[in-house]
């Protein structure tokens, strides 16, 4: 049977004609995505936002309906309380025209595009951002707005703050920051940044919550453009990435289970003030020549640095996601992936979050250690890591690990200065051992010289 080839042509070129392509997406800029299949099986709630949706993707979930009048009341209180009587559409318009005519450059944003015609498109974007906008300046004015269950219901106020930083749940940080900056305020009343308004709604991932902008930028704590993130889920990161983090082209070499490192004679220790991904492994110089006799002292021990990981309810979803754009947008600066990797390779097992839990380097409300074991454990799942932040100083702690000496005096230290009471009795026998050691020699000496 012959194939009607100008048939099958015809065919498709009617179907691709139908295809909407309102904007191309720039593959350079895209930078809100669908979370690919792989990484979402198995774990779909992490990825999809519970109360409030932002942005096209999930945009008429018939879920998310009943905050949608949440938001139109947010705009009707914005709008008056920002405008003066009669100009409450004049500036309604403004924010429209800023944002119809920046349409093409939101779109670009998303790596998908959406069968949604320019009004219906302007029309969400608006009531999102100033949702968001709202929200923000309500928190920083928490004590005016006692009324709202935004705020007053824990829950609800936990899941909001969750769903902002999910990656499909993103609408690009600049037309929040644009829209910002038409808001006609008093010229008597002071006003902070918008970046100072998402720092202070994401307080608690924030390593340096009572530093000025100004402050982190001269001290070089963040990599530079921080200041400047494509949405919030890339703001986090940020936040989390120390200046001085670097992609090492090796991968990690596989290191020991924190219960056997600490059996190894390395200790854990809880450290502040420093963004989450800012590790680090010291080894004291004193330790290297006198740990036989200084082994029992905490602080001259090989330690490694961590900042305190706080696991609650939304942890989870917050680094799937943070992982999931990684894999996405930046495919060779995996750092929040590798950082999950590391303390995958610590935690095997309850008894290794014990250890942590013990050391303040984790806390946790899972219930039970088991359970955030199990959890850290299935994070990596199809994750692609082709690089590590991390492999000089898994170098290090390895190196450590298998020096036949380290293990030695780690042992004597378990064996004898396990705690306060076995240390004192360690050097108390020690001494009594001393006294007695020179009485006996004194009587044989005493002895030799009568003869």
């Amino acid at each position: 049977m012959a194939l009607d080839v100008n048939k099958i042509a015809n065919e498709i070129m009617q179907h691709i004609n139908n295809v909407r392509v309102d904007v191309e997406p720039s593959p350079k800029q895209a930078s809100i995505f669908k979370v690919p299949e792989d990484l979402r099986s198995g774990s779909e709630d992490a990825y999809t936002p519970s109360l409030i949706s932002i942005g096209p993707i999930h945009h008429d979930k018939e879920k998310l309906k009943p905050m949608e009048g949440e938001k139109s009341k947010y705009l009707k209180y914005f709008l008056q309380r920002r405008s003066s009587e009669g100009q409450v559409q004049h500036y309604l318009e403004i924010y429209l025209a800023m944002i119809y005519l920046k349409e093409d450059e939101i779109r670009s944003y998303y790596s998908d595009t959406f069968p949604m015609d320019k009004a219906e498109f302007v029309r969400m974007i608006l009531f999102d951002a100033i949702f968001i906008t709202e929200l923000f300046l309500r928190k920083q004015k928490g004590h005016e707005f006692h009324d709202d269950p935004l705020f007053t219901r824990t829950r609800i106020k936990k899941t909001i703050e969750r769903d902002l930083l999910l990656i499909e749940n993103q609408i690009p940080y600049f037309v929040l920051d644009d829209l910002y900056h038409l808001i006609p305020w008093n010229t008597s009343e002071g006003h902070s940044s918008f970046m100072e308004l998402s720092r202070n709604y994401f307080k608690r991932y924030d390593p340096f919550p009572h530093k000025s902008i100004t402050d982190i930028n001269k001290g070089n704590m963040l990599k530079q453009g921080w200041e400047k993130p494509n949405h919030f889920t890339d703001l986090i990161r940020h936040l989390f990435v120390p200046q001085d983090l670097c992609r090492d082209d090796d991968l990690a070499p596989i290191i020991k289970t924190a219960t056997r490192l600490r059996k190894a004679g390395i200790t854990f220790e809880s450290v502040s003030e420093r963004c989450l991904l800012d590790i680090r492994f010291e080894k004291n110089a004193v330790t290297n020549c006198l740990s036989w006799f200084l082994c029992c002292s905490r602080c001259l021990r090989a330690r490694m640095q961590i900042p305190k990981l706080v696991v609650d309810g939304s942890t989870e979803s917050i680094i799937r996601n943070l992982m999931a754009f990684e894999q996405c947008y930046y495919p060779n600066h995996h750092y929040v992936c590798n950082y999950v990797a590391l303390i995958a390779y610590l935690i095997h097992n309850e008894q290794d979050v014990n250890v942590l839990v013990e050391d303040e380097v984790i806390e946790h409300e899972m219930g039970s250690d088991e359970k955030l074991a199990s959890l850290i454990t299935t994070l990596c799942k199809n994750i692609v890591i082709n690089s590590s932040c991390y492999a000089s100083l898994s170098k290090k702690m390895d190196e450590y690990y298998h020096n036949p000496f380290n293990n030695n005096c780690a042992a004597l230290r378990l064996v004898y200065f396990r705690n306060l009471w076995r240390s004192i009795g360690t050097v108390v026998g020690i001494v009594v051992f001393i006294i007695f050691g020179f009485v006996a020699f004194y009587k044989n000496m005493k002895d030799l010289l009568k003869h």
